[in-house]
């Protein structure tokens, strides 16, 4: 008797592949499409949000300010259209709307803090380059890892505080409809 395979028995293997084909998710058709316009309704939610939390903090409109808002809204953009198509592959159109809830809520959390995160550094970035060293030296490298940290702790000591009290209602509502459009399939 042989240890290895018989093979007069291929069928069985067949069988085996067309079993682990079938259990792949897939997005549902126009995934892409509902979640571009999700982004564009979640970056105009959210870039009002953020002028609103700007106008109640005092400050007056100029171009610094509409730089900031130009920033979350283009943060938010981004995560608007790569949270729907995660949080749809995460939570699945048959799970119960708390799940699918619960999936927005963190891939959308995630996703605007760290590209809004991730768009100070470029910012911080840019501004610093004249100042640092010839590119891909080990200065450079420590001038960018710096400039990257400093660029992280101003995010989140002055920019996540534009994001809480009126971002959140944005997300929890972004959240709801993400909820609630896994029922109408």
């Amino acid at each position: 008797m042989s240890i290895t395979s018989d093979p007069a028995d291929p069928p069985a293997a067949a069988d085996k592949d067309r079993r682990h084909v079938t259990t792949r998710r897939r997005l549902p058709p126009g995934t892409m499409r509902r979640a571009a316009a999700f982004a564009l309704v979640y970056a105009a939610a959210l870039a009002i949000a953020v002028a609103v939390d700007i106008l109640l903090l005092g400050h007056a409109f100029g171009g610094r300010v509409i730089g900031v808002i130009a920033l979350y809204a283009a943060a938010a953009l981004c995560a608007g259209f790569l949270a729907w198509p995660i949080a749809e592959f995460i939570a699945g159109p048959q799970r119960p709307a708390t799940a699918r809830f619960a999936a927005m809520v963190v891939c959308l959390a995630l996703l605007t803090s760290g590209l809004s995160a991730l768009l100070y550094f470029l910012d911080h970035r840019v501004y610093f380059a004249a100042f640092h060293a010839d590119a891909f030296t080990l200065k450079w490298a420590y001038q960018v890892l710096f400039t990257g940290a400093a660029a992280a702790f101003q995010f989140a000591v002055s920019g996540l505080r534009l994001l809480t009290p009126f971002g959140l209602v944005v997300l929890i509502a972004a959240g709801i409809a993400f909820a609630r459009s896994g029922r109408h399939r």
